[in-house]
């Protein structure tokens, strides 16, 4: 979740969400400044029996900006977490998340209709397909749990 900054300069600040009772010990938020690499440590900001909100922020320069996130500790060990999900190894900076400054979209996007598909639930042909790990099997006709 980001809180947009208006202009350039001004601090963006950004909200990760990390499943699970037992999160990382630590969270950066690692963003380029001219062309190079800085971190900002995040802050717990909301916490449950099942999940942990984080909290950074920092100053945005260019446009548009590259941030990621690196977690540190507990189960994660050392991971990135991207546009891509969540990686234990270096990551180029392609598949970063991205802040516009400007704020606009193409012109189709104010009046578009967005559906969400839930893959589990998408073209399913009934075969005997392996789950993969991040996924939350349901039945048909059951309802997503709002996990996310």
């Amino acid at each position: 979740m980001l809180e947009a900054p208006g202009a350039p300069g001004e601090e963006a600040t950004l909200r990760l969400r990390v499943p699970g009772a037992r999160g990382p010990e630590s969270v950066f938020v690692r963003y380029l400044h001219d062309g190079e690499a800085r971190f900002e440590r995040a802050a717990v900001d909301e916490q449950s029996e099942t999940e942990t909100w984080w909290r950074a922020s920092f100053p945005v320069w260019n446009t548009p900006s590259r941030y990621r996130w690196l977690l540190s500790g507990g189960r994660f060990g050392y991971a990135w977490v991207n546009g891509r999900g969540v990686a234990r190894h270096d990551l180029p900076d392609a598949d970063d998340f991205l802040i516009a400054h400007d704020g606009a979209g193409p012109e189709w996007h104010a009046e578009a209709i967005v559906y969400e598909i839930f893959p589990d639930r998408f073209a399913s042909s009934g075969l005997a397909v392996a789950t993969p790990e991040w996924a939350l099997p349901r039945a048909w006709d059951e309802g997503p749990s709002g996990n996310g």
